[in-house]
Formats: C-alpha cells, structure tokens, sequence
C-alpha cells in the first residue's frame, strides 16, 4: 500500500477540570513578567508544557520538562493557557504575563 501521514490536532482545554489524578501542579509565579516555574508530583519525570493564547493560538512548546524547570515566557502581556501533558494526564492552568 501507499505510505499515508496523520495529523492529529488537539485544542487546549478551555475552562476544564484536569484530566487525571492530582500531581500537585504548581505554576510561579503568576502573573509573571518573563516566565514560569513548575513544580509537580508525578511518577513520570518528563512532561511537554504547551502554552496557548487567549484565542487558541499555540505559541511556545516545551519538551522534556522535569519538576523544577524554569519556563522563559517572554510574551506580550495577557491571559494564557498552560497545559502541562505527562504519563498520568493533562494538567492545565491560567497564566497572566504583565
């Protein structure tokens, strides 16, 4: 047969409960004026952070993040949506950049 390619394309969650057992996710400071920290309790050490914008927008990704990392969010001020992705679920929460 033919080779054929898919793409899958996820929205963030909008206003959502997390989708899986509490990790104990926090996110620091917020509001923020250059970036965030993460702190979260989960078997699994690495995790993909997706940030989006108040209309939807992807606009950073971060891949292989441990508990601890300093994410740099050098953005216009405004609302954004983080969504923190490990083995246990998907984790999202508002942020405010000044």
């Amino acid at each position: 047969g033919e080779p054929f390619s898919v793409t899958l394309n996820v929205e963030p969650p909008v206003g959502v409960a997390d989708l899986g057992p509490d990790i104990g996710l926090s996110v620091f400071p917020n509001p923020t004026d250059d970036g965030v920290r993460l702190i979260w309790n989960a078997a699994e050490r690495s995790a993909t952070a997706i940030l989006y914008s108040a209309t939807g927008r992807e606009v950073r990704r971060f891949n292989d993040l441990g508990s601890g990392d300093f994410l740099p969010l050098r953005l216009p001020g405004g609302m954004y949506q983080l969504v923190l992705g490990v083995a246990e679920g998907l984790y999202a929460r508002r942020i405010i950049v000044r």
